[in-house]
């Protein structure tokens, strides 16, 4: 099964496992495991590179109907831009564009569909084999 993954700046995405692994100098530090909705939240950024959303479009994409709805968006920008050490009055990856919505802004490198996920079930298969019984 092929997974898609996004590469933007030093850093590389799996939607479908929600890992993100900020790569730097040739060495791949230890992936970050991002909440789902934080996750579906950068996928959908990924996929909409350069174009203002409004913030009802990615409540209405991401989030069910709900009072805290707002809230929980503001939340996930807040918890992405920590994972990407963006700065929201500097920003590098996600711009804020007051009253109307946000902009990914960092150029995607790649967008690939690798044949199998570095996150997948297949490190764990190599070591259940080589325990021994």
């Amino acid at each position: 099964m092929d997974a898609l993954l996004f590469r933007f700046s030093d850093y590389e995405f799996e939607p479908e496992t929600g890992y993100l692994t900020r790569l730097n100098d040739a060495q791949t530090q230890q992936p970050v495991l991002l909440r789902n909705k934080v996750a579906n939240l950068l996928t959908y950024f990924l996929q909409h590179p350069n174009e203002l959303i409004a913030k009802e479009t990615l409540l209405t994409h991401l989030w069910q109907h709900g009072d805290y709805r707002e809230s929980a968006l503001t939340q996930s920008i807040r918890e992405l831009r920590l994972a990407l050490n963006d700065d929201a009055k500097s920003p590098r990856y996600i711009k804020t564009i007051p009253q109307r919505g946000y902009q990914w802004i960092c150029p995607i490198t790649r967008e690939v569909n690798q044949a199998e996920s570095k996150h997948s079930e297949q490190p764990a298969a190599k070591k259940h084999r080589q325990t021994k019984r």
